[in-house]
Order: structure tokens, then sequence, then C-alpha cells
């Protein structure tokens, strides 16, 4: 029941914060010094709630799926393709410890480059893993879009 609840608040204060700014903030954004660092709240950047929500029920192309459809689809998309790269990632971490455990020298060979692949943040290295994805190839696999 507490959990509920605090999903209820945190769902009305999303509302609230929305609704809000929609209602008060300029259609053309808040810039200080030219920088915008508030959105523009006019009807085609920042629609009402309930307009998204009756979007959703609408189809994404004339006798297409209904756009809940489409944007599930995606998620479950997605959700696979980190499932396969945690599943991965799990496969190679394990083989690289036991490795590591069994024999000195791979160790010592191998643990400052994983203690070095820990400091570098994910999201700088998404834009390298996209810009390489058409030279990439694994033997006579190539690289496929969605890995």
């Amino acid at each position: 029941m507490r959990r509920v609840l605090g999903v209820l608040a945190g769902v009305a204060a999303f509302v609230a914060l929305w609704e809000g700014y929609k209602a008060v903030g300029n259609p053309e954004g808040t810039a200080v010094f030219g920088v915008r660092i508030l959105p523009r709240a006019d009807d085609l950047s920042m629609p009402h709630l309930y307009t998204v929500l009756q979007r959703l029920a609408r189809p994404e192309l004339a006798g297409g799926r209904p756009i809940w459809r489409v944007v599930l689809d995606a998620c479950l998309f997605t959700l696979g393709v980190t499932a396969a790269g945690f599943a991965a990632g799990v496969v190679i971490g394990f083989l690289l410890a036991a490795l590591m455990q069994r024999f000195r020298v791979v160790e010592r060979g191998l643990l400052p480059y994983v203690v070095l692949s820990q400091t570098v943040p994910l999201v700088a290295l998404a834009p390298l893993v996209a810009g390489w994805s058409g030279a990439l190839s694994l033997g006579p696999y190539a690289w496929q879009d969605w890995t």
C-alpha cells in the first residue's frame, strides 16, 4: 500500500510540474545569455498530458498500429538487446575472471585494461561504437545495426 501511494504521489508530482510549467512557462523557452535552459512551453513542443494520452490510442500511420503498441514493441526490442548485452558481459566477465584467477601472467597482462575500462563513462563510448558499426565484422559476419 505504501509503495502504491508513493508511485501515485510521484505521478501526481510529475503531472503537476508538467502542467504547471506549461501554464506559466515561456512559449519560446527560458534563455540565459542566449542559451536556452528551460524548454519551450508551446503546444507543439510540450502538449498537455491528456493530449499525449489521447494520441497513444491513435494509429501511427493511416491504418497502422496504435502508437502505444509501437512504443511497447520498441521497449521490448530494447529490453532484448539489453538482455543480450548483459548475457555477453556476464560470459566474457566470467571467462576473464577465471583466466585471471588461474594464470598469473594473464592477470598481470589484463588487469590494467580491465581497470581502465571501468574509468571510461559509457556515454563517451556509445558514439564510438555507433560510428564503428559499419566498419566492423567478426570474421565473415558483418556487424549488425542492432549490435
